[in-house]
């Protein structure tokens, strides 16, 4: 049932997949869950009125929503507490969502980072940032995170067994990576959702 999508409302406009399951936000606001639910991976909360859901992303076998209100859910497989949302600070919100197989990574509206779940390669242990740098993107593989900083810098934990871990130097040093933005037709995040990596000349 993961490649048998639902009846559109509207338009798709961002989506995720775990192991055997897919999520797909909807330009009203809803998301749609399809596919393997032996975790609850796709019962996702209806949302009937704001706040909307603004961002998705899926373990193997877990599923975390973001809410235009900056808030955050998780479902599914919660056998190494990827689905335990640490309550938010009164003022912040979360902005961005990734997911490794059993761990979970959001980002923050100040601009920090927490990871929960499985840490058995320290995947989840992502160091502070000193000064006005901030995290505004953040991926996962198995046992490791990456994450991309406001200074074009990038920030790595977790296994490095492959040298998945191992961050190459920019040439010329005059480089940065920088992210894209994509943004619902819709609806209005509580911040800009960053994807993409690229890179671009740099004046420091």
């Amino acid at each position: 049932g993961q490649c048998t999508t639902s009846e559109l409302k509207g338009e798709y406009w961002l989506v995720a997949a775990g192991w055997n399951h897919s999520v797909m936000l909807q330009s009203d606001g809803h998301a749609v869950a399809l596919g393997s639910n032996r975790e609850g991976q796709c019962d996702v909360p209806r949302c009937d009125a704001e706040p909307a859901y603004s961002h998705a992303a899926c373990g193997r076998a877990h599923t975390v929503l973001l809410r235009t209100d900056g808030t955050a859910i998780a479902f599914g497989l919660n056998c190494h507490g990827q689905c335990a949302i640490p309550l938010q600070e009164s003022g912040l919100a979360y902005t961005f969502a990734a997911c490794g197989p059993d761990h979970t990574v959001l980002l923050k509206s100040n601009g920090t980072a927490i990871a929960f779940g499985l840490n058995d390669n320290g995947q989840c242990d992502i160091p502070e940032l000193s000064g006005k740098t901030s995290y505004v993107q953040a991926a996962c593989g198995a046992g490791h995170t990456v994450l991309l900083t406001s200074e074009g810098t990038v920030v790595m934990c977790g296994s490095n067994d492959e040298g998945q871990s191992k961050i190459p130097s920019l040439r010329p040093p005059s480089l940065r990576f920088v992210p894209g933005s994509m943004a619902s037709p819709r609806l209005a995040p509580p911040s800009v959702i960053l994807t993409a990596t690229l890179v671009e000349p740099f004046d420091r």
